[in-house]
């Protein structure tokens, strides 16, 4: 196999993979499995990084919203705890996770950072880790 055909056979079976991953996700929660819907939908294909951050965005919300909705919150915990699984055992969607998901919380206001505390460990450092990076100086 030549190294076009394999880098294509490479995309293919990481799209799959993110998609299998995707309805995973959606298994845990009917919320999920209506985001992934609608989103497969509007984009005729899963877009890893986009969903992810569907999910990055749902979660902030829920947070935000745990003392009337806890039941949705402890949703949004349990896919958290998923992708966070998946991110320390999966390096095929470790940046998907990272760009799409863990990325959402690095702009919290102050009144919200206290969400990232609550994230699974795994992600909880990839979210320390982006908010210390510090470009190196040119040159």
């Amino acid at each position: 196999m030549d190294e076009p055909e394999r880098d294509l056979e490479d995309e293919c079976g990481s799209s799959r993979h993110a998609e299998e991953f995707a309805r995973t996700l959606g298994s845990l929660s009917p919320r999920v499995s209506a985001t992934l819907e609608d989103h497969l939908s509007y984009h005729d294909g899963l877009l890893p990084i986009i969903f992810l951050g569907e999910l990055g965005r749902w979660y902030i919300d829920s947070w935000r919203r745990r003392n009337e909705k806890s039941e949705e919150f402890s949703e949004a915990l349990m896919v958290a705890d998923a992708i966070g699984g998946k991110f320390t055992e999966d390096a095929t969607l470790e940046e998907s996770i990272a760009v799409g998901f863990v990325e959402m919380f690095t702009d919290l206001s102050e009144a919200d950072r206290p969400c990232a505390d609550t994230l699974p460990q795994p992600l909880k450092d990839e979210y320390q880790r982006m908010k210390s990076w510090k470009p190196k100086a040119p040159g």
